[in-house]
């Protein structure tokens, strides 16, 4: 019995399968989100390891790099504080420029943390507060789990984070200072999700 031989693919069919792979590459260089998949393989991007779980681009300097390891230490130290110790380990990029930042998913935000695995800085978040800040969310997931994650509100999560931080731009005088300019504190209720916690944090900003 002679073996069947498959039939080539009809123009129409091939058409079809060209079409869906151009748009799935479309998709994966512009959806920022599915950017954010360059995350489980930041070496092949462009990135390069300096410490373990620490990567930079290529066009960080030597200096840049020096106090990148300085910043995450001290990030580190300040996630212990809070939490007692630190169970997360977050891969932590550190973008030099924008355009670097946004090629791995990210967006207006100086940092983005997903779930416990990667965190990503742009350049306005190389900082010890905003690592902290990003550390935190990461621990915070890490330590309740998915399920518990998802019912928690923002304002926890993210007032969490603020506290672990230590970032003088959140204190309680920046915040009072904005109250009496006029500002309206919102309601725990008007903080539970990301949108309306991000809203909230610039209208208090816009007061001072």
């Amino acid at each position: 019995m002679k073996p069947t031989k498959r039939k080539p693919l009809s123009k129409i069919r091939l058409a079809i399968r060209v079409l869906v792979l151009l748009g799935l590459v479309v998709f994966f260089c512009t959806c920022h989100r599915a950017r954010a998949v360059k995350l489980f393989a930041p070496t092949w991007f462009g990135m390069e390891s300096i410490a373990s779980g620490v990567y930079v681009d290529k066009a960080m300097t030597a200096g840049q790099r020096e106090e990148i390891l300085k910043i995450v230490s001290e990030a580190g130290q300040r996630v212990g504080r809070c939490y007692g110790n630190t169970t997360a380990k977050p891969k932590l990029l550190f973008c030099s420029s924008e355009a670097a930042f946004q090629s791995f998913g990210g967006t207006k935000e100086g940092g983005m943390t997903y779930f416990a695995y990667a965190s990503l800085l742009s350049p306005r978040g190389q900082s010890a507060a905003i690592v902290a800040h990003e550390w935190s969310h990461a621990e915070f997931y890490s330590r309740v789990g998915f399920w518990a994650w998802r019912r928690t509100p923002q304002w926890f999560d993210d007032g969490l984070a603020v506290t672990v931080s230590e970032e003088p731009r959140h204190s309680e005088s920046v915040y009072l200072e904005a109250i009496q300019a006029g500002a309206s504190p919102p309601s725990l209720s008007e903080l539970e999700t990301l949108r309306q916690w991000s809203q909230a944090v610039r209208n208090i900003a816009t007061r001072n």
